[in-house]
């Protein structure tokens, strides 16, 4: 990165607001600011130039990322690590009239692999979305032209439950009104505004209604006089403005035939897309937890970082109660720092997706999907 000014860099982080000095630099004989490595892929930061910043001898190049420079007894030493750039591995310390080219042995990486089982906690319940509906037109009383004059209609929807008995809800929202809604013959009332996803829904308890195997929602509401619907007055009408929502915390099973059932949740999560671990609408947030055993030569006099190949689409990282930090955007990267400790260590990686698979039902990979 060449700067066209004079001056002693810094970098600031966008994410976290902090500020670090940049150990390494020099000046091009045009008087430009050079920084040959301050970045891993994929990062981004701010270099600011402090014109009254003190010079001196310093790292003017090196293929590491250099941690920081302090006084020795006898010289001044430089902590750094290797990179996604480094080849050779080197210093060259001094000014720009004299240098001095030091081999640096990096120690290879010592790599603890996390188990792909975790244990898990969901932020908000599960969703079944019902999408699939069969709709019935009558007619208005004395009359028999649909289209025209309007009339009743009756729209129904299945859902399957096995081997789940826990607490249910229904969500709906933007019913034609008035309207009478059954589940299993039974008309559901007591209606509240919705506490899942926007409180001008309406929900309501469930649990009581649902039996085993097949269940039956019908929704019955007179549709008003209106014009006709294309040329000939026979096109299809749009009577269901938004999915209804089955929610609670249950997962959700995908049969043979590509129906999908209400079932028991499992007591963990594996490495990988949760939409195919009965969570396919599911958005939010899901806790990934697990316990991991660091022995002392592992972390002893090393700087230790916790690093996920992906995630889908943002973790906040938490190590024996230590928050670390969020990161939205690869790479997915956090220095772990005093927080880990020699022996057990509990690790927290919350991690969010986006509405798309709920709203848009686009079956978008979320959760932790490659290794950590």
């Amino acid at each position: 990165l060449t700067l066209r000014a004079d001056g002693v860099p810094s970098l600031w982080n966008p994410e976290t607001g902090e500020i670090a000095p940049i150990h390494c630099f020099r000046r091009s004989e045009n008087g430009n600011t050079v920084v040959p490595r301050i970045v891993e892929p994929l990062e981004s930061f701010f270099v600011v130039l402090d014109p009254d910043g003190v010079n001196g001898d310093r790292i003017v190049d090196t293929d590491l990322t250099v941690l920081a420079v302090e006084n020795g007894t006898d010289a001044r030493v430089a902590h750094a690590i290797s990179n996604a750039y480094t080849r050779e591995g080197f210093i060259d310390f001094g000014n720009e009239s004299s240098m001095r080219h030091i081999s640096v042995a990096a120690g290879e990486d010592k790599v603890m692999d996390f188990s792909d089982k975790w244990m898990f906690e969901k932020g908000k319940p599960n969703v079944l979305v019902l999408n699939r509906w069969v709709s019935t037109q009558g007619f208005a009383e004395g009359v028999g032209w649909f289209n025209m004059l309007g009339g009743t209609v009756i729209q129904e929807a299945s859902f399957q439950v096995d081997g789940y008995s826990g607490k249910l809800r229904a969500i709906f929202d933007k019913v034609p009104e008035p309207n009478e809604i059954y589940l299993n013959g039974t008309l559901l009332q007591q209606f509240t505004p919705s506490d899942y996803l926007d409180h001008q829904m309406k929900q309501v308890d469930i649990t009581r209604l649902v039996k085993p195997g097949q269940n039956v929602l019908k929704i019955v509401f007179e549709l008003k006089e209106r014009a006709f619907q294309g040329k000939t007055g026979i096109d299809p009408l749009e009577l269901m403005f938004d999915p209804v929502m089955i929610v609670g915390d249950f997962a959700v099973a995908t049969n043979g035939n590509g129906s999908q059932s209400i079932t028991q949740e499992g007591s963990g999560l594996r490495s990988g897309t949760w939409t195919k671990q009965g969570y396919p609408y599911f958005a939010g947030s899901i806790e990934y937890r697990q316990q991991i055993y660091v022995d002392e030569d592992f972390c002893t006099g090393r700087h230790c970082y916790l690093e996920l190949d992906d995630v889908r689409e943002a973790i906040d990282i938490t190590v024996n109660g230590t928050h670390l930090g969020v990161r939205l955007w690869e790479p997915y990267r956090i220095e772990v720092g005093d927080s880990l400790k020699v022996g057990m260590n509990d690790v927290r990686i919350r991690v969010w997706n986006t509405l798309a698979n709920l709203l848009d039902l686009r079956n978008m990979d979320s959760g932790i999907i490659g290794g950590a």
